[in-house]
């Protein structure tokens, strides 16, 4: 089975506003989300989340206008695959996002599954950044340049010195990133990812600029929460070296999803078999049909996001060249 799901954009104070213009599949996506913000930036688009408000829904064939969680009540190990739901439940444990950042964003950090439990959430929060496109002298902050003592760094949090703490990276376009919980991190102005993340909506912002929505108020910080999250001793993090030249690149494996990178030519194919995960693919370029044994066909384009189910035996056929970003769990 093959699932596609209608993008939502979601308004941000540092958003670009750039990412319909990108990849005009998203131009039926409807922005949503205020936090005081102004207009229309857009700073994420969400393209496969099973958060609660904000699920993904189906946007055409037989289950349209089912939601992703909806689907993995209904298929359960279809979709999911035996240990995944044994694992997750009826949760869709991945969330699947774009972001486009036209200010730099807070300077942050994310707790793991243990904290994230204490404080009555399922999970914690890990992520990756693969870069899809920047801008002149973009950059990011992985990690600390050097390790931090904590009553030092919350002096210079306060004191807005934080910056100097971290590891800055110029950044183009494929670099990619790893994001565990516990790392502090910045994404910084003119650059735009694919966010590849577990489902969970937490952040824990511990400096934000003083920067002020339109009612003239700074955003909440999180500063304890964030201090209890943080590994003040994490240096780590390192732009991620993988093989640009493959077709079929493992950029990542990690506890949390396994991604890779894969690249068709004109008239090339994908046969993907019965495994024990589902797949999602992020189309980046080109387009491509995906077709299942039973004649179901449905196009992917740059932009749009797919769910595989893991029983399926589709068919990724191109005719253009195809470049997407596949992701999965391994057991």
């Amino acid at each position: 089975m093959i699932w596609k799901f209608r993008p939502l954009s979601k308004r941000r104070i540092w958003g670009g506003g750039t990412l319909h213009a990108m990849y005009p599949a998203l131009s039926s996506s409807v922005a949503v989300g205020d936090e005081g913000l102004f207009g229309d930036l857009v700073g994420e688009v969400w393209l496969l989340s099973g958060i609660s408000g904000s699920e993904s829904i189906v946007s055409q064939g037989a289950d349209a206008g089912k939601s992703l969680n909806d689907l993995v009540r209904e298929y359960g190990r279809q979709i999911m695959g035996d240990n995944n739901l044994e694992r997750y439940g009826e949760t869709f444990p991945l969330l699947i996002k774009l972001i486009d950042a036209a200010q730099d964003l807070s300077i942050q950090v994310h707790p793991g599954d243990e904290m994230a439990r204490e404080s009555g959430m399922m999970w914690g929060k890990s992520e990756m950044w693969y870069v899809i496109g920047t801008e002149p002298n973009a950059r990011l902050a992985v990690g600390f340049n050097a390790p931090q003592e904590p009553d030092r760094f919350r002096e210079m949090t306060l004191n807005g010195d934080v910056c100097q703490t971290l590891r800055y990276t110029s950044v183009r376009t494929g670099d990619l990133f790893y994001i565990p919980s516990g790392r502090i991190h910045v994404l910084g102005a003119g650059c735009k990812v694919l966010e590849i993340q577990q489902t969970s909506d937490v952040t824990y912002r511990l400096y934000d600029y003083h920067r002020k929505d339109v009612d003239g108020k700074e955003r909440e910080l999180h500063t304890e929460l964030g201090y209890r999250a943080l590994n003040f001793n994490d240096t780590t993090g390192h732009s991620i070296a993988y093989d640009r030249e493959s077709r079929d690149a493992v950029l990542m494996e990690t506890p949390h999803f396994t991604a890779k990178r894969r690249l068709l030519g004109a008239g090339e194919k994908i046969n993907f078999q019965p495994v024990d995960s589902f797949r999602i693919l992020v189309c980046l370029s080109g387009a491509a049909a995906a077709i299942e044994p039973d004649g179901e066909e449905m196009m992917i384009r740059p932009g749009e996001c797919m769910l595989i189910s893991a029983d399926s035996e589709a068919v990724i056929h191109t005719q253009i060249g195809f470049e997407a970003v596949e992701t999965y769990i391994e057991k």
